[in-house]
């Protein structure tokens, strides 16, 4: 037996040196598939932290919008004579409010706040807007809410447009209508979070927030396990 032992000495070293390796091999995949569904875990759960701050910070804005949209309806337009002055304390009091606008039943634009920044959407027939009507019309039919896509702005620059519809004396009049561009509520929401990566996109895939927290490549982010595991909803 010893002489066995000895003829194939080398032999069983290799055996008992691979065997040890494939062990230690073993261990690290695990410990290392550990590591990586923690941290998984760990991002989903941030995500849906961030995603509820998020929808926490939009609809603040739009409850604005609302607010207002009540004032007209429950005085019967008479809140009219008050509406540049709420408008623009709406804005005043919100960043990501850019201006707010009054489009009448007929869907042109006929008022705008500020006005000298977005003269220019004054008269505007969004009847004839393709990417517009549609939603519009069906919002005011269905007296719902409106939340566009990251539109191209006639006065420029880009914005989601919400739309409340204002109804009084039986009728449709026409819809409170708001730019809206929540970056700098959702850079505020990151502040705190500088190890992620943030992407927000709309609902034709546009890209209209990048947070970045820090600066590296595509590639190694995909490494970093940057996954995009929520949505806004609203």
């Amino acid at each position: 037996m010893g002489k066995f032992i000895e003829k194939y000495r080398g032999l069983v070293s290799i055996v008992v040196g691979v065997v040890l390796s494939v062990l230690v091999l073993l261990l690290w995949l695990g410990n290392h598939r550990n590591i990586q569904e923690t941290k998984l875990n760990k991002i989903e759960e941030t995500a849906q932290l961030i995603t509820l701050q998020f929808e926490r910070k939009v609809q603040e804005n739009i409850n604005s919008l609302l607010n207002l949209k009540k004032r007209l309806e429950v005085t019967e337009g008479a809140y009219f004579d008050y509406w540049e002055y709420d408008a623009s304390n709406i804005i005043s009091q919100d960043s990501s409010i850019r201006f707010v606008e009054w489009i009448d039943s007929t869907m042109v634009i006929r008022k705008v706040e500020p006005f000298e920044s977005n003269k220019e959407a004054i008269g505007l027939d969004i009847s004839k807007l393709d990417y517009r009507n549609t939603t519009w019309i069906q919002a005011t039919r269905d007296s719902v809410i409106n939340f566009t896509n990251w539109l191209t702005l006639v006065q420029g620059p880009n914005a989601f447009l919400v739309d409340a519809p204002v109804y009084y004396d039986g009728n449709l009049q026409g819809t409170i209508t708001a730019g809206m561009n929540f970056t700098s509520d959702f850079n505020s929401v990151m502040k705190s979070l500088n190890q992620y990566h943030i992407e927000i996109v709309d609902g034709q895939g546009t890209l209209f927030c990048h947070i970045k927290q820090f600066r590296t490549s595509r590639h190694q982010f995909e490494s970093l396990d940057c996954y995009r595991v929520s949505k806004l909803h609203f």
